[in-house]
C-alpha cells in the first residue's frame, strides 16, 4: 500500500466514524442499516436506497471530483454513501409511518422521527416507541421492522404509551 492509499484509508475510517456518530450515535448502526442485523424496513426500500446511494456517490466522488483530489475521493465516497443511504431510508420510513397513521385515523397519536429512533437502536431496555396511536382506547405501536402498526397488550402498553392515554382509557396490567 502506498502512502497516499494509506492516507485515503485512514481518512475513510475517520469519515465513517464521524458520520456514524453524528447521524446515529453509534459505530455499529450504519452497518445494521445495511441489513447485517436485520433490515430496519423489513424487506422494503433498504436495497433500493443502498443502490441509489452507491451509484450517486460513485458518480460524485469519481466523476465530479477531479482526480487531482487524490486521497480525498474515497473518503468523499464513504461520506456521501452513508449520508445518502441514511437520509433516503429515514425519509421513506418517516413518510411511510405517517401515511399509515393518517390512513388509520387514530383518536390520539405520538410520533418520533426515524432519526430519533435510529439513535436508540441498541438501547436496552426499550421503553420508548417510534410511534404510538390510540383508537377506541386500543393502543397500537409502530414497527420499522415490519412497517406496520400493531396492537399492544395492556401489560406492554402501560410501559410505552403516554400516561394520559393510560389514565383516559383505564389501561391496566392484566397480570
Amino acid at each position: 500500500m502506498t502512502a497516499p492509499q494509506f492516507v485515503s484509508f485512514l481518512l475513510c475510517i475517520v469519515v465513517y466514524c464521524l458520520v456514524a456518530l453524528t447521524t446515529t450515535g453509534s459505530l455499529l448502526t450504519p452497518i445494521g442499516i445495511l441489513g447485517l442485523f436485520g433490515s430496519p424496513l423489513g424487506t422494503e426500500g433498504g436495497g433500493y436506497a443502498l443502490i441509489f446511494s452507491i451509484a450517486l456517490s460513485v458518480l460524485i466522488a469519481f466523476r465530479v471530483i477531479p482526480p487531482s483530489a487524490g486521497s480525498f475521493r474515497w473518503p468523499v465516497f464513504v461520506a456521501l454513501c452513508m449520508l445518502l443511504n441514511v437520509f433516503s431510508i429515514g425519509t421513506y420510513a418517516d413518510w411511510r409511518r405517517n401515511e399509515t397513521i393518517v390512513r388509520f385515523s387514530p383518536d390520539r397519536q405520538m410520533q418520533r422521527s426515524f432519526f430519533w429512533s435510529l439513535r436508540r437502536v441498541f438501547d436496552e431496555p426499550q421503553f420508548e416507541v417510534h410511534a404510538a396511536v390510540l383508537k377506541d382506547c386500543v393502543p397500537y405501536i409502530w414497527s420499522y421492522s415490519h412497517m406496520i402498526l400493531f396492537e399492544v397488550e395492556p401489560n406492554t402498553a402501560v410501559n410505552v404509551v403516554p400516561y394520559a392515554w393510560i389514565k383516559e382509557c383505564g389501561i391496566t396490567r392484566t397480570h
